[in-house]
């Protein structure tokens, strides 16, 4: 959870730095800066390069043998496959809401660009202790009962999301935000510490890894989904109901698997 701490730092500074930037320099110039940025950061990193890489395996299979073994270890074990469909929808969420949420919360709303981008920020910069919370949760309690909370909350937000209008008090929106980043972009850690509790004797990589994939699926379907509601539907808000009952349908999914199998 304190690794998976960093991502929404990175956010929170993207959130608070790119609409200024965009103000400053037009999107071209807010996006060649982001550009920059990773590429000084790759450079940085390059003398940390040979302690970071000492354990890996050189001779390893990088494509055929070793991605089917990760999605064969996750089919055949149904807590992993669980726990990866979860995740799927889990991020799905998630990347719905940070993409879309600016644009969504703008045009509903009338709030200015900056003033939505500071909400959402605020919302990551919480998500950032949010994480190492819910880490803490997991180890005092049953970390499939945080997951299923975790997704009912999420799912809660979404819901909230749609009702969003022109009478909105800006607090009102900032709490939103900060509801969901608390929730919706802080699972990571205990889904990944969950992942590798579950892993079959020595399998951790591979089971992670085929996780993963499905987590990352998730991300990069759900927006195209909600942006394909939004077309048929006319109104965003089509997207965040239909996401919005997806994750409700995993969290409830988490409470009934903890009932009918015990750890």
């Amino acid at each position: 959870s304190i690794k998976q701490a960093a991502v929404p730092a990175g956010g929170a500074l993207r959130g608070f730095a790119l609409p200024f930037l965009e103000v400053q320099l037009g999107w071209e110039g807010g996006a060649l800066c982001a550009a920059v940025g990773c590429f000084v950061l790759a450079l940085v990193l390059q003398p940390w390069r040979r302690t970071l890489d000492c354990d890996r395996g050189r001779q390893g299979p990088l494509i055929s043998r070793g991605l089917s073994s990760a999605i064969i270890t996750v089919v055949r074990h149904p807590p992993l496959r669980l726990l990866a469909a979860a995740s799927g929808a889990y991020a799905a969420m998630q990347f719905c809401f940070v993409s879309l949420f600016v644009t969504f919360a703008v045009t509903r709303t009338g709030f200015s660009l900056q003033s939505v981008g500071t909400a959402l920020s605020s919302g990551l910069a919480v998500s950032i202790g949010a994480r190492i919370l819910w880490g803490w949760a997991a180890d005092k309690f049953t970390p499939r009962l945080i997951l299923a909370g975790l997704g009912l909350s999420m799912a809660s937000f979404a819901f909230i999301a749609t009702t969003l209008g022109p009478n909105c008090p800006y607090l009102a929106l900032v709490a939103l935000a900060i509801g969901f980043g608390s929730t919706g972009t802080a699972w990571q850690g205990v889904y990944l510490a969950e992942v590798a509790r579950k892993a079959p004797e020595g399998r951790v990589t591979e089971a992670t890894s085929g996780c993963m994939t499905a987590t990352f699926l998730g991300g990069l379907v759900g927006p195209g989904v909600a942006a394909a509601l939004t077309v048929l539907g006319g109104n965003l808000a089509g997207g965040f109901l239909f996401m919005g009952v997806v994750t409700l349908g995993f969290g409830l999914l988490f409470f009934r698997k903890e009932q009918c199998h015990s750890d």
